[in-house]
């Protein structure tokens, strides 16, 4: 059996193979999991809420976040880069 990869194919697996992507999947799994589990937890009401008065609300944190991997993640095929999301409401 001959086992034949076609160019377009070999990036693919070359990304697989290579510990620098596999870690950054890894981290970007968990991450992208502890994120939308504090986003969730975070009542409503309380999405206004800044540590300090400096500080960015946890609400403008969130879509903040969430914009910028929109952004990055569509970048990295080369596809049009997404529109960054906005918070209404306080800064």
């Amino acid at each position: 059996v001959c086992l034949m990869i076609t160019p377009a194919a070999a990036p693919a697996m070359r990304a697989q193979a290579n510990p620098i992507v596999n870690r950054f999947r890894g981290f970007a799994t968990t991450e992208s999991k502890n994120l939308l589990a504090a986003a969730e937890a975070m009542p409503d009401d309380k999405y206004g809420f800044r540590p300090t008065p400096g500080q960015w609300t946890f609400g403008k944190n969130i879509v903040h976040i969430a914009g910028d991997n929109m952004v990055t993640c569509s970048a990295i095929p080369g596809d049009k880069p997404h529109e960054h999301p906005t918070e209404s409401g306080p800064d």
